[in-house]
């Protein structure tokens, strides 16, 4: 889960504290987010449903593609980026 640089990524941070909740029988509730509003950049650029059904998402899950740099430049390419750039790095 670690990755070859040492880093632990958030999707697996999430597994691992659910886990341990879990284990420590902790309660941890919660449901699934609409897969349009929220959709996964799969869902959103692979699949293309939220162009399908003309629905513009709130979030787009950037968990699919590797790296900072390789995150913007898809979000720039789709007009989905708009953070100013002197507080993105």
């Amino acid at each position: 889960m670690v990755t070859e640089r040492g880093v632990l990524l958030e999707q697996d941070a999430m597994y691992l504290t659910y886990r341990k909740m879990s284990r420590d029988r902790q309660k941890f509730t919660g449901r699934p987010l609409d897969k349009l509003l929220y959709p996964s950049g799969w869902v959103f650029w692979q699949e293309n449903l939220n162009a399908k059904f003309g629905i513009k998402p709130l979030v787009v899950h950037m968990n699919w593609i590797l790296g900072n740099k390789a995150k913007k430049a898809k979000l720039r390419q789709s007009g989905l980026w708009f953070v100013d750039e002197q507080f993105a790095d």
